[in-house]
């Protein structure tokens, strides 16, 4: 059959295009992490949410499964509509997602980073793997170098 299509011609002659193209299989499974979360949001299965999500730590996750109950008490379900204007730079993603909420359109970006070889979504309210700073015994961040205090 690819022969008959000519498909195994195409391969042979751009196999960067047909093999290792980020720019082919990446848009693809971002929209399929935004889509699978919200399905899983929708048929009120919050463990498989927080599957897409890029959470570090399961001690948050009755936390998190509140959360998602509540957001889906108020909203309802919502009906993902599109994912356009998906852009990629190195292992973080962004996308704009075109959604039904309660009958009304509405268009939000989400925020996704590159696990493995998939892509989670980063969720303000999940813990995540970013380290933004290290504190010392007294809450204090370390941002900004110690000073002496003058004599």
């Amino acid at each position: 059959m690819n022969a008959l299509l000519g498909i195994d011609r195409i391969a042979e002659a751009t196999p960067w295009l047909v093999e290792t193209s980020p720019w082919r299989e990446d848009p693809l499974a971002i929209e399929e992490t935004v889509r699978g979360f919200f399905d899983a949001f929708n048929g009120m299965q919050y463990d498989r949410c927080l599957g897409h999500v890029a959470a570090s730590v399961d001690a948050e996750r009755d936390r998190l499964i509140g959360l998602l109950r509540l957001a889906r008490y108020f909203s309802g379900a919502i009906e993902v509509q599109r994912v356009t204007n998906i852009t990629i730079a190195d292992s973080e993603a962004s996308a704009i997602v075109n959604a039904m909420v309660r009958s009304e359109a509405t268009k939000e970006e989400v925020k996704l980073v590159k696990t493995g070889t998939g892509w989670k979504l980063l969720w303000d309210g999940a813990p995540t793997h970013k380290v933004i700073g290290k504190s010392d015994d007294n809450g204090k961040g370390d941002s900004r170098p110690n000073k002496r205090a003058k004599k």
